[in-house]
């Protein structure tokens, strides 16, 4: 998968995203809905998980677009 370091995902605050929030809320892992990318116009879903410090505090999340054309 090519690296993208465009200037539409490069130091964007991500953290009002419905996909970042319920991982980073949630303390755990989530899967959205497939939707239509605006980036790309592509379907696709968000996978998002929270990375946490040793005692469990919430440090980031990582968020991964999946393409649903690169699965079949």
């Amino acid at each position: 998968m090519p690296h993208h370091d465009s200037a539409s995902c490069r130091g964007r605050d991500w953290s009002q995203r419905p996909w970042f929030r319920a991982a980073a809320d949630g303390l755990r892992s989530h899967i959205t809905q497939v939707y239509r990318s605006s980036a790309t116009d592509a379907f696709c879903f968000t996978v998002s998980v929270p990375i946490l410090d040793a005692q469990g505090r919430l440090l980031r999340v990582l968020g991964a677009d999946v393409r649903l054309s690169a699965l079949v």
